[in-house]
């Protein structure tokens, strides 16, 4: 494959990993509104959330997953054996999905939920986060490529 092709799955990879967190980050913050507006906007809300989890988050990530591995698969298995980096950031990428997963139930959660019953926003920032720190970890595995076991 050329260099070019390979530049443009890169870009792609880089701009769906960037849409997924955006997508993320924005959904967390709208649900910790859902938790502190009145119960009169909380329908409002669940469409949004729904919008930003369904049409930004989700679609992204799905490029970004795709784009990841058909990279892993140009670079070849021998590589990904070897690139223990490679394994750290991946295992970030799985508790990051797994995050997505569990804030997109809470989503589901509100939306079924009584308007009138009180909500809590307190576990929403941890989320929030966790988040922060999970990307900053992706991002500096990547860049740095640690050389811890191998290369």
């Amino acid at each position: 494959m050329t260099p070019a092709v390979r530049g443009w799955i890169l870009t792609a990879h880089l701009v769906g990993t960037i849409g997924w967190l955006g997508g993320l980050v924005m959904l967390v913050r709208v649900l910790r509104y859902h938790a502190s507006e009145p119960p009169s906007v909380r329908l409002t809300l669940s469409r949004l959330e729904a919008r930003i989890d369904w049409f930004v988050a989700i679609p992204n990530a799905l490029v970004a997953i795709v784009a990841g591995l058909v990279l892993v698969r140009l670079y070849g298995m021998a590589w990904f054996r070897h690139s223990l980096w490679l394994h750290a950031k991946l295992g970030l990428v799985l508790v990051l999905m797994l995050v997505h997963l569990g804030v997109s139930r809470r989503r589901l959660r509100l939306g079924k939920a009584d308007p009138n019953t009180p909500l809590s926003a307190s576990p929403l920032g941890v989320v929030a986060f966790a988040i922060f720190l999970l990307s900053i970890a992706i991002v500096a595995l990547a860049i740095h490529r640690p050389m811890v076991g191998g290369g």
